[in-house]
């Protein structure tokens, strides 16, 4: 079972101010569902990064045109720090005026320097797109006896993003409905999984059945290369403040394990 993080608890005190605020980012980020939905258009950029696909990519309608500049910086950032632990104990055997501290305090900081520099490379790079393509709908949703949640409701414009961490580990993120995705304040990325949100159910097109107060839906899950889960977020709804009805939904977000959130994504070319 994967560890249960809570990021913001569903309290009811937040909820007219959650309700204010998600509801201007709702509407400000589903301006972009109907690019998810139309025919893919390839254009120059998009071309160019296709070449060179293999099979894992099959089916994908945007590609990142700067994925072969962002392998090769993890490549060489991650060759730098090889060959700088690789390098440092020979500082202890060469022949010179040196103490022991000092050839110590050299390697620490080589070290240190090259740590730093591969972790900033890792988490510039990290929420990089590589490819996205479109997830088939579901017909129905139904609960799942082994888990809390329901099984993941996949509503039209779904969309699976395929990125790679710092080690190029391939990392895919589903995210079973675009409403869950907005901007982000986070730098070197577009898009971010939301903490919260408000829906009116009545204008709701996925017409997904979970969706309801009090039940917790799955927005989006990582998986690695081999399909094991590495991470969920989660929505956990429930009404507005002194609502008798399911109509207009309030959901806060928490994760379990180790999700994808942020997404760097250039829109001009969705």
């Amino acid at each position: 079972m994967l560890p249960i993080l809570h990021i913001r608890p569903a309290v009811a005190g937040h909820a007219r101010c959650l309700l204010r605020h998600q509801t201007q980012v709702y509407r400000s980020f589903s301006a972009l569902r109907p690019n998810f939905q139309q025919p893919a258009v390839t254009t120059a950029s998009s071309a160019a990064a296709a070449k060179g696909k293999g099979k894992e990519e099959d089916g994908a309608f945007y590609y990142g045109p700067l994925t072969k500049t962002f392998q090769s910086l993890k490549v060489f950032s991650l060759s730098s720090l090889g060959l700088c632990c690789s390098v440092s104990p020979f500082i202890y055997l060469v022949d010179a005026n040196m103490a022991t501290s000092a050839r110590t305090g050299l390697v620490v900081f080589a070290i240190t320097t090259s740590s730093f520099s591969t972790s900033l490379v890792g988490w510039l790079a990290r929420p990089y797109a590589i490819a996205m393509r479109r997830l088939t709908p579901s017909a129905a949703s139904s609960t799942t006896p082994s888990t809390d949640a329901p099984t993941p409701f996949v509503a039209p414009g779904a969309v699976e993003i395929l990125t790679k961490n710092v080690f190029l580990q391939e990392r895919r993120t589903k995210v079973y409905d675009p409403i869950f995705l907005g901007p982000t304040k986070r730098r070197f990325a577009k898009w971010e999984l939301l903490e919260g949100l408000v829906v009116d159910t009545s204008a709701d097109e996925s017409k997904n059945p979970d969706r309801q107060a009090g039940k917790t839906e799955i927005a989006a899950e990582t998986f690695d290369k081999n399909g094991k889960v590495k991470g969920r977020w989660l929505i956990r709804w429930q009404r507005q403040d002194g609502a008798e009805s399911d109509r207009v939904l309030i959901g806060a977000a928490f994760k379990q394990g180790a999700i994808e959130r942020h997404f760097n994504v250039h829109e001009e070319l969705l």
